[in-house]
């Protein structure tokens, strides 16, 4: 073959090459309408059938209607509703609404109801969920064993768990709104979790989580009816900068190591801040109002409560049988005990201000407790071992 004739034939197979991947960016780059409504403008009547259609890395968007669907994702996609008012996904009442099976999938602005699981996704990676409302089901939005999860601005109401993650590796929920539910989150098991701006309202338990390794709480706003944020047997928590108010139980953690519990607002609470069984423990600058116990700490070891304000307390903080634990500048008033110890080993209480409290630090059965530079103003009875 002459070499002219081998270049000419390399030349076509570079111009076919070139528009077969320009086909193919320009087919994955398209975006698709769904409409349950006839018309030109549509290339789809139901959400299910535009997936089955088009390629990977395209978006499909779902305009106004209710679409009873329960749909199966299986590859790359964003589906965008015409907002949650318009755009509603009806699960039909059976297990799962829309089942995630692809990694690198955005879902936004949608109403999604009427299943066991909204959205359910397991084993997946880079799930996007913006924007939507979730009700009227058993839970909003399941995820399991996945990598990278984003769930924002959404809003769950009148149902048993808002978001369920079992098992994830770094979950985000930020902005959301949690009302009438039994859990807000929900979480067992995995690493890195994030939970912050949420809004929670008349919910049972606002967050639980147990057998994670780093968490982050930060500055949700909680109106519980009995636990506020729940964690145990994990590792590794921030929970930090949350207004929490009536219920129960604010905070609850157990069973957990390196904990840090700081600038939390409680009021209204049987029990503010609650530790039992756990170590390396830091609860620091926090302000507590009209609850009856303001901070309690059970069998912890190497445990520092420190900066705290308490007001208006039957107990402002109750101590019981904890090993290497330092107060320090806590500042308590209005208790009927400021400061009560039950049995313990090697305790510090040092510059505590303890104002119009009936007794100010009381303790028995203390093994190397230290009482130092504290103040007490306007209390009945200053400091009393039983």
């Amino acid at each position: 073959m002459r070499a002219s004739t081998r270049i000419a034939i390399l030349l076509i197979a570079g111009v076919l090459a070139i528009l077969a991947l320009t086909t193919t960016a320009s087919a994955c780059g398209r975006t698709y309408i769904v409409d349950d409504t006839e018309g030109d403008w549509r290339d789809f009547a139901n959400i299910q059938d535009a997936l089955d259609a088009t390629p990977k890395a395209s978006k499909i968007l779902v305009y106004e209607g209710i679409y009873f669907e329960n749909i199966v994702i299986n590859h790359s996609v964003k589906i965008y509703g015409n907002g949650t008012e318009f755009t509603e996904v009806d699960g039909n009442g059976q297990a799962i609404t829309i089942h995630v099976k692809a990694d690198n999938v955005k879902l936004k602005d949608m109403r999604i109801f009427q299943a066991t699981h909204n959205i359910f996704a397991k084993c997946v990676k880079k799930l996007y969920v913006e924007d939507c409302l979730f009700n009227n089901s058993t839970n909003g939005i399941t995820v399991m064993r996945s990598k990278y999860t984003k769930i924002k601005d959404c809003v769950f109401e009148t149902m048993n768990r808002g978001v369920q993650s079992i098992y994830n590796w770094n979950i985000k929920i930020e902005k959301c709104y949690f009302g009438d539910l039994d859990y807000g989150l929900y979480a067992i098991g995995g690493k890195t979790i994030r939970f912050q701006y949420n809004t929670i309202a008349h919910v049972d338990k606002g967050v639980y989580v147990s057998g994670v390794s780093s968490v982050y709480i930060k500055k949700n706003c909680v109106a519980h009816k009995t636990f506020g944020i729940i964690v145990s047997k994990s590792s590794c928590v921030d929970i930090y900068k949350n207004t929490l108010m009536s219920g129960s139980v604010g905070i609850e953690v157990g069973y957990t190591t390196s904990v840090k519990v700081r600038y939390n607002s409680l009021e209204n609470l049987a029990t503010a801040i609650r530790f039992y069984n756990s170590c390396k423990v830091d609860i620091k600058k926090n302000e507590i109002s009209s609850v009856g116990k303001g901070i309690t700490v059970s069998e912890c070891g190497t445990t520092d409560v420190d900066r705290n304000t308490i007001s208006s307390a039957g107990i402002g903080i109750f101590l019981v049988d904890c090993e290497d634990l330092d107060s320090y500048k806590n500042d308590i008033s209005s208790c009927t005990i400021g400061i009560k110890i039950k049995g313990g080993d090697t305790i510090e209480i040092k510059k505590a201000e303890l104002t119009d409290c009936g007794t100010g630090i009381w303790h028995k059965d203390v093994v190397d407790l230290d009482l130092l530079y504290n103040t007490y103003s306007g209390c009945t009875t200053d400091v009393y071992a039983a």
